[in-house]
Parts: C-alpha cells; sequence; structure tokens
C-alpha cells in the first residue's frame, strides 16, 4: 500500500518532511501517526490506513516533498513474522 503525502494547495504543491515517527520493518496499526509534513505553516499528520509492516521510506526528516508524492509502502505483515518494532 502506498502512503502519499496528503493533496497540498497552494505554495506549488511542495512541503518538508518534519517528522518521521516510523522506520522500516516496524510493524503499525491503522491510524498510527506515520509522518509529518510542514506546508504553509500548517503541520499535517500521515497516518496508516491499515495496519501492516513498513516496507520502505524513500524519504527523510527535513526533505521537500510535492503533492501527492509516494513517499513510503506498507505491507501486509506474515503469519509469525517477528517485526523490527516487536524484538
Amino acid at each position: 500500500m502506498d502512503i502519499k503525502v496528503p493533496e497540498l494547495q497552494g505554495m506549488m504543491g511542495k512541503a518538508t518532511i518534519s517528522a518521521i515517527y516510523v522506520n522500516e520493518g516496524d510493524a503499525v496499526v491503522r491510524d498510527q501517526t506515520l509522518f509529518d509534513v510542514d506546508f504553509d505553516k500548517v503541520v499535517l499528520e500521515v497516518v496508516a490506513a491499515s495496519a501492516g509492516v513498513v516496507h520502505s521510506f524513500s524519504a527523510k526528516q527535513g526533505d521537500l516533498a510535492i503533492s501527492e508524492q509516494v513517499v513510503m509502502q506498507l505491507r501486509e505483515k506474515v503469519a509469525g513474522e517477528q517485526t523490527i518494532s516487536e524484538q
């Protein structure tokens, strides 16, 4: 599942990734905050739409991101899998 920067209006649709709360391999639950983006003096929280495991994250804190950019992917947890956050 792709996790995207929210749709941004104004300032040519650019925002800064201001905080990241998870790492690759972490298990997450639905509605858990994954990262924040700062946009035009507003902080937007990006949350998980479903439970899963962070499969990849293609940005770091301080990076510029554009509207609708995919910055993270979640995958389903495999039965019996032990994730980094559970070790």
